[in-house]
């Protein structure tokens, strides 16, 4: 009896994943637990999720800051540029688009037309309003930002608020700070199985974008009157704190309103008595779209099927964002004929090209995929002649080493890569491996999808090397003690 459930389970979990995989994106959420904002997305992370709309499968990466973007960045990008941090849930993440149809890549694009810009996007699905401050805490470079955004998304945003009691009110009506409650042991087997969404979906527990169209817009997350006011009164203290620490730190703070609702009329006054400043993505897109504010959210050419904005409404909120910013940072406007020429040019440069471009239009095309879709000026798309041949194609490029594969299966970021490289001058060394003769730089790190491609990149030492070797290997124990090269391969590199 026990195998023959069993049995039925799988099939039924089978069945589900093959022929009705309705649940797949939030069943293949890849999140980590957390002592302070519940769970979190980890760093050098890749999974994949499926467009709404055209079925299309695409990666989804998180880079090593566990941003969704497909580009790193180092302290010397925060630290050398005005850096924007943009905040908020599911429409900000957006994992159902590829990552360049973001809003936040087409707004990097603009705003380094007349700047020195780095635009962060923090978002998480699922993260009310209290986790998406914690994130900001917990970004060691948080005073470095100059902007921070944080795009509030109406009843949802104050139902996570009250629901994840992440901050309540003490007797003297105070924001107060809440421990984040831990999950038992099975949930994060549950949490993967689709078998898991079809029974909160049956019992009215999960709404996956269901009806837009109502002031409630979850018809099953709803809150009573008395926790609707006390959600808002949270939210309200909440927010004068996340801004007065962008301020002191010399930052400006601003809630951008998603252009899902027509009106914000209890959060418009919480917002203008705590002086805070509001980017209206209702009012922008109806300047641009006469029709925007006579028609239901999901009946708008700016929504997926699933509810979210699609790559339509990510470019229309990355021009009305460029608007704010640069009138805030005191940059000249750019005229809307001009906006939509540069746009254009952005997204051609993930579009299919049929036919041969002009010489410099493809090397404009080629510099936008390096920096908002591959690594460093490394193509991995052209045929290029790899210092090492093996399961893995090794090339060196710079000080970048970059490992490309036709087999994504073990560059998921949990496989560890050995790279041990020997100086051209044994005194580069550090004197705690001269016994060895090498210098050790094992790492782990997961790969970026760039075509039909995986890539693996590192960074190599700053001194002339003359020789490598690498590959990848195994734990054969718990302990971690006893291990096995999975390949490998040598290569002089001669300085």
């Amino acid at each position: 009896m026990v195998a023959s459930a069993l049995f039925a389970f799988l099939l039924c979990e089978a069945a589900l994943r093959l022929f009705f995989p309705k649940y797949q994106n939030v069943a293949q959420g890849h999140l980590h637990p957390d002592d302070l904002r519940l769970v979190i997305r980890p760093i050098n992370n890749r999974g994949w999720a499926v467009h709404p709309d055209t079925r299309r499968r695409h990666p989804v990466h998180t880079n090593n800051l566990g941003l969704r973007q497909h580009r790193n960045f180092s302290d010397a990008d925060i630290l050398s540029t005005t850096t924007v941090g943009v905040f908020g849930d599911s429409f900000v993440e957006s994992v159902t688009l590829d990552a360049p149809y973001v809003f936040t890549e087409p707004l990097d694009y603009l705003l380094n037309l007349d700047g020195k810009f780095t635009v962060l996007n923090f978002g998480v699905g699922g993260y009310g309003p209290a986790q998406s401050y914690f994130t900001y805490r917990s970004f060691p470079a948080r005073e470095d930002l100059d902007y921070v955004l944080f795009v509030y998304y109406g009843l949802n945003d104050l139902v996570d608020l009250v629901n994840n009691g992440l901050f309540g009110l003490d007797g003297g009506g105070r924001l107060r700070q809440r421990e984040a409650r831990g999950s038992a042991w099975w949930v994060p087997f549950a949490s993967r199985l689709h078998l898991t969404y079809l029974a909160l979906d049956a019992t009215g527990r999960l709404a996956l974008y269901d009806d837009l169209s109502t002031h409630s817009i979850f018809r099953s997350r709803h809150l009573s009157d008395d926790l609707l006011e006390h959600g808002l009164e949270v939210f309200g203290q909440l927010i004068r704190r996340w801004s007065a620490e962008v301020e002191e730190s010399g930052g400006r703070f601003l809630v951008v309103l998603l252009p899902t609702q027509p009106d914000y009329p209890r959060v418009r006054p919480l917002l203008e008595e705590a002086g805070v400043g509001v980017v209206d993505l209702n009012a922008c897109y109806a300047s641009r779209d006469q029709g925007h504010r006579g028609r239901a959210w999901m009946e708008s050419p700016y929504s997926l099927k699933d509810g979210h904005w699609n790559e339509l409404g990510n470019r229309l909120a990355a021009a009305c964002l460029d608007d704010r910013l640069r009138l805030e940072a005191g940059l000249p406007a750019l005229a809307e004929a001009a906006r939509d020429a540069v746009l254009a040019e952005y997204y051609a440069a993930f579009g299919s090209q049929k036919s041969p471009s002009p010489e410099g239009e493809a090397r404009s095309r080629r510099s936008i995929q390096r920096k908002y879709q591959a690594f460093d000026g490394f193509d991995a798309t052209q045929a290029l002649i790899p210092v090492i041949e093996s399961d893995m194609d090794v090339h060196v490029h710079g000080r970048r080493i970059f490992y490309v594969s036709d087999d994504c299966r073990r560059t998921d970021g949990r496989t560890p890569f050995f790279l041990h490289v020997t100086p051209l001058h044994e005194a580069d060394l550090p004197p705690e491996r001269i016994e060895h003769g090498y210098d050790n730089w094992d790492f782990f790190q997961a790969a970026v999808t760039v075509g039909e491609r995986c890539v693996v990149r590192w960074s190599l030492p700053e001194y002339p090397i003359g020789r490598i070797v690498t590959g990848q290997y195994e734990f054969l124990d718990a302990d971690r003690t006893a291990l096995r090269a999975l390949w490998e391969g040598e290569a002089n590199i001669g300085g």
